[in-house]
């Protein structure tokens, strides 16, 4: 008897049940909907009518609006790296030169920001 209590205890399974509820009223949403504004991604679980709505309040700026390829860099998008990589080579430089810790790549520590934002005011 002991053994089959043992047995059923290893074969124990779990149901996780992960229900949607619409981010303006709490209902139960019946989709995600995604979007974009200025650069910064958005999504929001809603209610069919509430998913109507959002797109219905977008409707007249998508009309007049062109598609954009999504997931491509823009044009100014290779200069701005560029300049971001030689920014950070002259914070390595600086932290290094004044005894901070720093490698060669991967994130600069925001204490060596921190530091070097405040000698360069």
């Amino acid at each position: 008897m002991a053994r089959d209590n043992d047995l059923k205890r290893q074969f124990m399974m779990q149901r996780v049940l992960v229900e949607w509820t619409d981010d303006l009223t709490g209902e139960k949403a019946q989709e995600t909907v995604r979007f974009e504004i200025d650069g910064i991604g958005y999504e929001i679980d809603l209610t069919r009518q509430n998913a109507q709505q959002l797109r219905g309040a977008f409707a007249d700026y998508v009309q007049k609006a062109r598609k954009s390829a999504s997931g491509r860099r823009r044009v100014g998008d290779a200069a701005a790296h560029q300049s971001q990589r030689n920014g950070n080579r002259r914070i390595r430089q600086w932290a290094g030169e004044n005894g901070y810790t720093t490698s060669a790549r991967g994130r600069i520590s925001q204490t060596n920001l921190e530091a070097y934002n405040d000698a360069h005011r």
